[in-house]
């Protein structure tokens, strides 16, 4: 019976060791496919380019380098326009991300922290939901559509009427 407790005992300490070796090298590795600028952040893995900040209220874009303008909420059909009509960063590209997209930049940070995005790339992000450009697809009226909330990752869906956050895409 010893014996079992020993090897049992050992079993866990292998466990969690593995565990923290490989939350440690996720987390060293956790964002370095991201290129960012004062600006935007270029995705090296699906060649998408975003926003760095969050949409400012009105739809327009945040110049501060640390995103610090008042963030807006708009509905979805003002944050689709908004992003379809931002000029910036040298680009006219720019569209509402699909919820595949938005998920995406999704971290899902082991030590508990929120929001659930790279805080280093995508400075003062709002720990809410952000508009997505998909709709809903079981509901015939075409009012609702997708969000993702930062603050656990989730998706959910909104009637179009409500107000999130935005933030833009663009390419690839």
């Amino acid at each position: 019976m010893k014996y079992f407790s020993i090897k049992f005992f050992y079993s866990k300490v292998i466990f969690y060791f593995l565990l923290i070796t490989f939350t440690l090298i996720t987390l060293i590795f956790a964002g370095t496919h991201y290129r960012v600028t004062n600006e935007i952040v270029y995705d090296e893995t699906t060649k998408l380019t975003w926003t760095r900040c969050s949409l400012l209220a009105g739809g327009s874009a945040d110049m501060s380098a640390a995103c610090s303008g008042v963030k807006g909420e708009l509905t979805w059909e003002e944050a689709v326009d908004a992003c379809n009509h931002l000029n910036y960063s040298g680009r006219k590209d720019w569209r509402l991300p699909n919820i595949k997209e938005l998920k995406s930049i999704v971290v899902y940070n082991v030590d508990g922290t929120y929001p659930c995005i790279n805080k280093m790339c995508f400075p003062n992000t709002k720990t809410s939901h952000y508009w997505s450009s998909t709709t809903h697809p079981y509901v015939n009226d075409n009012h609702t559509a997708f969000t993702l909330d930062y603050l656990a990752g989730n998706i959910t869906y909104h009637m179009k009427t409500s107000r999130w956050y935005v933030r833009c895409v663009a390419g690839p």
